[in-house]
C-alpha cells in the first residue's frame, strides 16, 4: 500500500447505511401528510434528498465510464482519482441524506395510525 493510500484510508470515513433506513425513506416517499405545511415541509425534504440521489447517479455513471474506458488498457483523458474522489463525496452525501431522512421521520413511521 502506498504511504499516500494509507493516509487516505487513515482518515476515510466509513460509508455506511442500513437496508432499513432504505425502507424507512421508501416510506417516507410515499407518506402523505393531512397538514399541508407539514406535507409542503416532507415533500421539499424528498426534493433534497432526489437532488443527492441525481448527484450520485451521475457521478456513479461518469465514474464506471472512465473506469472502463482506463480497465480497457486505453489511456483514457480522464483522471480516475478525480472521478473516485468525487464517487465518494457522492456516496457520502448520500449515505448522510438517508440516515438524516429515515431520523428525521422516525417518529411518524412508529407512531401506530389512528
Amino acid at each position: 500500500m502506498t504511504d499516500r493510500r494509507a493516509s487516505e484510508d487513515a482518515q476515510a470515513s466509513t460509508l455506511s447505511l442500513t437496508v432499513g433506513d432504505l425502507h424507512d425513506v421508501e416510506r417516507v416517499i410515499t407518506l402523505r401528510l393531512s397538514s399541508g405545511r407539514q406535507e409542503g415541509q416532507r415533500a421539499a425534504r424528498m426534493r433534497a434528498l432526489v437532488r443527492v440521489s441525481s448527484e450520485l447517479t451521475r457521478t456513479l455513471s461518469t465514474y464506471s465510464r472512465h473506469a472502463l474506458v482506463h480497465c480497457q488498457g486505453t489511456a483514457g483523458a480522464s483522471d480516475l482519482s478525480v472521478d473516485t474522489r468525487r464517487l465518494v463525496a457522492a456516496l457520502e452525501a448520500f449515505c448522510i441524506e438517508i440516515r438524516a431522512v429515515a431520523e428525521e421521520y422516525e417518529a411518524l413511521l412508529t407512531t401506530p395510525a389512528s
